[in-house]
């Protein structure tokens, strides 16, 4: 934890971003303090900027009112089906295991070797971030079907 654009849930199911931070940290669930007006994660005695991307369960927006307000909503957390080996790349097309398909719009370039990674999709309007595990950055993609 502590890496500039680490991506992490907390147990409120809000979602958070590391911003502009490289600061070695293991915790296994370690317990942290969020100001976000400040944009500042607090764990042990150390603060990281972070930036929050998605809200949590009690202040969960309704779909129309996030593509409003321009919010991230967590649309699902799954896997992608079976392995996932070479260039990522803006064309790219990725299936999840609930059937949800999804084609990379942004520019990204990442070399990866994955078996069935989990995966977090976060929604804004029509536009969609996968957050998986074990890849450089989140892709920005559109949903195919």
């Amino acid at each position: 934890m502590g890496n500039n654009d680490e991506v992490f849930k907390l147990s409120d199911g809000s979602v958070w971003q590391v911003k502009y931070e490289y600061e070695y940290m293991y915790e296994y669930l370690p317990e942290v303090m969020i100001c976000p007006r400040r944009g500042k994660l607090i764990i042990g005695k150390k603060s990281l900027n972070v930036e929050q991307m998605a809200s949590g369960r009690a202040q969960q927006p309704s779909r129309s009112s996030a593509a409003a307000t321009g919010k991230w909503e967590i649309y699902e957390e799954t896997n992608l089906q079976g392995s996932i080996s070479g260039t990522v790349k803006q064309g790219s097309i990725f299936k999840t295991i609930s059937g949800n398909v999804y084609e990379v719009t942004g520019l990204t370039l990442q070399l990866v070797l994955e078996l069935a990674p989990e995966v977090m999709v976060l929604r804004n309007g029509e536009t969609y971030k996968l957050v998986v595990k074990g890849f450089d950055e989140p892709l920005i993609c559109r949903k195919l079907n």
